[in-house]
């Protein structure tokens, strides 16, 4: 099983104090798409919080602060729901996490905040980046705009809207698997 995954941080640096804020995940069933996220407190007396990083995903630190929602609440609740939605918990290698640099990014992040939901996951991911690299020079193309036309694919399956659309977990998590679709196009295309 695939499972589309992303996370938004305080920053960029996790051996520095960043810390998760939001968590998105998203399975395929057929041609529909299941997905939830959840912005919460990591409840971490040392998060650092950077103000780059605020301006790219828009939460603020007030906000994290005063969720309702906590690391152990959502840890319990995207557990539930990753078995609910059929993860296999008999061999967490068949539950293949995908985005855009998940295993060097998110994943740590994870580990740390979500430990529960990340005992779900596989060590093998599905890095996008990496496959676009693999494609480039097919059909004449760079791996930057097979990146871009993935995304642009991505986009037209799932279009933006106010409050759900890039940097927010859940809507880059439903992305991740319809960029996957693309690219495997690509991949198998003669």
């Amino acid at each position: 099983m695939y499972i589309g995954l992303d996370g938004e941080m305080s920053g960029n640096d996790i051996t520095k104090g960043s810390a998760l804020i939001q968590i998105g995940t998203a399975i395929k069933k057929g041609d529909e798409v299941e997905s939830i996220y959840y912005t919460f407190n990591p409840l971490d007396p040392d998060m650092l919080w950077d103000d780059q990083a605020e301006l790219v995903h828009k939460i603020s630190k007030q906000e994290i602060e005063n969720s309702p929602q906590d690391k152990y609440s959502v840890d319990s609740l995207l557990s539930e729901w990753l078995i609910i939605n059929g993860i296999n918990l008999t061999n967490r290698m068949e539950n293949i996490v995908v985005g855009w640099n998940v295993a060097g990014f998110d994943l740590p992040f994870i580990k740390k905040y979500l430990p529960n939901t990340f005992s779900f996951l596989s060590y093998r991911t599905l890095d996008l980046n990496a496959l676009c690299f693999a494609l480039d020079g097919k059909d004449d193309k760079s791996a930057k705009l097979w990146k871009k036309e993935s995304k642009d694919y991505a986009e037209q399956k799932c279009p933006p809207v106010p409050g759900y659309s890039q940097h927010n977990a859940g809507w880059d998590a439903v992305m991740a698997l319809n960029c996957l679709d693309y690219l495997k196009e690509g991949i198998f295309k003669r």
